[in-house]
């Protein structure tokens, strides 16, 4: 996902509009690892630096945490990144900011991380997920299961105190 760069005069900004199909590393639970992904920014020069701002948005089918049923959930990141020439002398004021060479920009890893830092700490079809029953493997959203919870055998000395009193 290249970027020109080389038709910015100094000053100048630009509307970016983006829609690619974004692989994904195969460690963040979604059932698809190739995402289609839209981004809608500006990116604008000001003299030796390039700073592109704008939305990223992602339809990711991941697998529910609970119930392991596929899940559609929609990622929205607001992503700022800030390039600089190769070679050029940039002020460190605490900016972070990325080199690149000659006039185009690779923008997929910059998307990349910013889609993984916005994506939900825990996925759920719904609200109210059951999940999986522990013994059996049944889904409880969609049927119960008449497993019995095994007594922790800790407790099995307890159990023996409480039989000898009913006698």
């Amino acid at each position: 996902m290249l970027l020109n760069l080389s038709d910015l005069s100094e000053g100048a900004s630009k509307r970016v509009e983006i829609s690619h199909k974004l692989s994904m590393p195969d460690n963040y639970n979604l059932a698809d690892e190739n995402i289609d992904i839209e981004f809608t920014g500006v990116i604008a020069r000001d003299r030796k630096k390039y700073e592109l701002s704008g939305t990223l948005t992602a339809a990711m089918d991941f697998c529910c945490d609970k119930c392991l049923e596929p899940v559609r959930k929609d990622v929205t990141a607001e992503v700022t990144e800030v390039f600089v020439p190769e070679g050029e002398a940039v002020q460190e004021g605490g900016e972070d900011f990325r080199q690149v060479k000659g006039s185009f920009v690779d923008l997929t890893e910059s998307l990349r991380q910013s889609l993984v830092m916005n994506m939900p700490m825990q996925i759920l079809c719904r609200d109210d997920c059951k999940g999986l029953c522990p013994y059996c493997g049944k889904n409880l959203n969609n049927e119960s299961c008449s497993c019995k919870k095994p007594l922790d055998p800790r407790f099995e000395a307890l159990r023996s105190l409480l039989k000898s009193e009913e006698v």
